[in-house]
């Protein structure tokens, strides 16, 4: 009786997880992804004019000056905190940038103004997003491109 029962105990042993009641089973719930499905957005305009949500952040007219608006789209429902990083332009263009709104622990967006140069201007704006409920992070970047800019913003050089 005592080897049947060893061999009993043996058997479910090496079942694993098909071992017994599901209550009895070590298998830790897995949390879902509260981020899963948040994008970052980025999109430029001449002189602040309105423009829509794209991947692609490059300006399709000459100008001297534009609008980079980047949003961050996160699931509804849930509550977040954002922690932006803008870097300053290299020298001499760092006057060319500036952080027009946004940009904040609250604001899922960063709205910068920047003005055209002689010389193409790019930069990477990074941004943390935190699920305030799960601790959950995820960090994220987005790209503009300004191409250079001759005749006081009427044409491409």
């Amino acid at each position: 009786m005592k080897i049947r029962l060893l061999a009993a105990a043996v058997t479910l042993i090496a079942a694993g997880a098909d071992a017994g009641p599901a209550s009895l089973q070590r298998n830790p719930a897995i949390a879902p992804d509260s981020l899963s499905g948040t994008v970052i957005k980025c999109w430029t305009t001449p002189g602040g004019s309105s423009g829509s949500a794209t991947d692609y952040c490059v300006p399709s007219v000459p100008a001297s000056g534009y609008a980079v608006n980047i949003q961050v789209y996160a699931p509804a429902g849930g509550t977040y905190s954002y922690a932006w990083t803008v870097p300053a332009l290299p020298p001499p263009f760092g006057a060319k940038q500036s952080i027009f709104s946004g940009c904040t622990s609250t604001t899922s967006y960063c709205n910068l103004t920047v003005g055209s140069a002689g010389s193409d201007l790019d930069n990477t704006i990074f941004v943390t997003v935190t699920d305030t409920a799960t601790s959950e992070t995820l960090p994220l970047e987005a790209t503009y491109w300004i191409p250079a800019v001759c005749g006081g913003g009427s044409s491409w050089c």
